[in-house]
């Protein structure tokens, strides 16, 4: 909050605050995103945390497996880190966890979780593997 303006991590330029400029609805009287939590007691705001959902990735996949499941064949190679700062990986636990459990079709996704890394884990992600699943991609893609 001290390095937020008016006293709020929501204008601190930090991962909290560009979360919210992403995610949030603008408050109508200061035109800024509305924060998710009140930093003082922790109280969630359900109204905002409802306008998050529909950027949540693992939720419009259980919406919408049927349509999507095939085209994603092939397409999703995920590397993270144990251990970032800011714990997206245990939502990328849980879109592993949906992943897995995907029928019709199954879902092909590979999750490659380092542990004790962070966030880029760019000491441990094999450079050649990575580009030859991009290589592979492009290939699969090219019009004849």
């Amino acid at each position: 909050n001290v390095m937020g303006r008016h006293n709020s991590y929501a204008t601190s330029g930090g991962q909290w605050g560009s979360w919210m400029a992403t995610f949030s609805p603008k408050d109508k009287a200061s035109g800024l995103p509305m924060p998710i939590f009140d930093a003082e007691t922790g109280d969630i705001d359900k109204s905002v945390l409802a306008h998050w959902r529909q950027y949540d990735l693992r939720y419009y996949l259980s919406e919408n497996w049927e349509s999507l499941g095939d085209k994603l064949q092939g397409k999703l190679h995920i590397w993270m880190g144990t251990m970032d700062n800011y714990y997206p990986n245990n939502a990328m636990l849980l879109f592993e966890e949906f992943m897995q459990s995907t029928t019709n079709p199954t879902s092909d996704a590979q999750f490659h979780f380092i542990c004790g890394e962070g966030h880029d884990c760019g000491t441990h992600i094999p450079f050649k593997t990575i580009m030859s699943q991009m290589v592979s991609r492009y290939q699969d893609t090219k019009v004849p």
